[in-house]
């Protein structure tokens, strides 16, 4: 990556998230969880261990990275080893240790969906990006990473979002520490560097249809429409996250209708879109 100590690093993505069964057995859940670039319908997901590989364990020591992940199903979206629940620091685990200083902030837990419908906002967005930036722009004073963690849960719940953000890390420092994309840099607290794998995991869903496709299915039922040459979905509502991804199905007159149908099973559409992902695409989720 050709970082060196010192430097700090910074990391969005906002677009397609989805999860596909681990083959290591390594995942707590028995999931990879994955984004969806736009070529994805014919080259695959990106997994979190290759965007791990990639961004997080090349880094040194003294090297610096703040990534958010506004996406679906992105709870442990890097494969951070420590995950901060209650205020403490729960180690995963078989977890994936770095040397780096590297903190996730994601918009939903693993087995999750993430908006981009507009909720409490009024308008389509990706609901973790504006929920971070409205904390920090209200907040009188710098936020510790414990107090972000309430903040964001606070204000996604204003909002109107059942979604709960997660935060993991690389290193497993003070919880009160200051938030701060570019200060405050730790060096490495990890006595062992890399994959360890401890205990087997296996998929606590035995199927798609306990997952995002039930959920797809059940809003779908209210009634498909052909029209204009292609079949029109009218849920009148919110189909999220589906297994294997997918880009936004809301077409708006010569296709999809209705609000969104997320990351549809079958459905690789260009809809109306939320931020835009770091791989491309147009769609939140």
């Amino acid at each position: 990556m050709g970082a060196m100590p010192g430097d700090v690093l910074f990391f969005h993505y906002s677009g397609h998230g989805a999860q596909q069964e681990d083959p290591t057995y390594a995942e707590e859940d028995g999931y990879d969880e994955t984004i969806c670039p736009v070529d994805f319908n014919s080259a695959g997901m990106v997994v979190d261990d290759e965007i791990f590989d990639a961004i997080v364990g090349p880094l040194q020591p003294g090297v610096k990275l703040t990534a958010v992940m506004d996406c679906c199903h992105s709870g442990t979206g890097l494969d951070l080893p420590f995950a901060l629940e209650y205020g403490r620091w729960r180690q995963e685990d078989n977890p994936c240790h770095s040397a780096g200083d590297v903190i996730l902030l994601s918009g939903c837990q693993d087995d999750q969906t993430a908006s981009d419908g507009g909720g409490g906002y009024g308008r389509p967005m990706g609901a973790m990006t504006t929920a971070l930036c409205n904390s920090l722009e209200r907040s009188q004073f710098p936020l510790t990473i414990a107090q972000l963690e309430q903040e964001l849960a606070g204000e996604l719940a204003r909002g109107g979002f059942e979604q709960i953000p997660n935060i993991t890390s690389s290193q497993a420092f003070d919880p009160n520490r200051i938030f701060s994309p570019a200060d405050g840099i730790i060096g490495n607290t990890n006595p062992q560097i890399g994959r360890q794998f401890r205990k087997q995991k296996h998929a606590k869903r035995k199927n798609l249809m306990g997952g995002g496709l039930g959920t797809m299915l059940a809003a779908g039922a209210a009634g498909f429409v052909l029209g204009a040459g292609a079949m029109a979905m009218m849920d009148g509502g919110i189909a999220d996250g589906l297994m294997m991804g997918g880009a936004d199905m809301a077409m708006g007159g010569v296709g999809m209708m209705g609000d969104v149908a997320d990351a549809g099973m079958v459905g690789m559409f260009d809809g109306d879109g939320g931020d835009g992902g770091f791989f491309g695409g147009d769609g939140d989720d």
